[in-house]
């Protein structure tokens, strides 16, 4: 299993149980302010993700904001099962974005702790690389699988 800047949790945990207090209050009003219980990333958060993105990026995540569509509250706050993942020995590895500014970055530092021994690397890219640098990530997936 490879983990691209991703969660590594806990058979029963949820992503809101990783995620920092402000992050998690957020996000929860944001599904509270929906009418169906679901977060809608608010134009000005989409453009701080990209502030330090090239103009070329901007403009490729840009392009892609009227697609985006309301992600449901479920997604942070259900618990996963994932027994079956944490009983076996399926080896992992670990991407690492230098640029994504989504959540800290010792967030997903422990994320990636939490693994038996993964091989890691870390790339250039913003949480949306598979989005502006799919090649880049695909030859980072490669790698860490090689």
């Amino acid at each position: 299993v490879v983990f691209v800047d991703a969660w590594v949790l806990r058979d029963g945990e949820t992503i809101n149980d990783v995620l920092p207090d402000p992050l998690v209050a957020a996000t929860k009003a944001l599904a509270s302010q929906s009418d169906d219980n679901t977060i809608v990333m608010p134009p000005e958060l989409w453009a701080a993700s990209m502030q330090d993105m090239s103009p070329f990026e901007q403009q490729q995540l840009a392009a892609l904001e009227p697609r985006l569509v309301p992600a449901p509250a479920g997604w942070s706050d259900e618990p996963i099962r994932l027994d079956r993942f944490w009983a076996s020995s399926i080896p992992s590895s670990y991407v690492f974005l230098a640029q994504d500014q989504a959540v800290p970055a010792e967030i997903y530092q422990a994320a990636a702790g939490r693994l038996d021994s993964p091989r890691t690397i870390e790339i250039d890219g913003s949480h949306l690389v598979m989005l502006t640098h799919p090649e880049r990530l695909a030859r980072a997936l490669d790698a860490v699988i090689a």
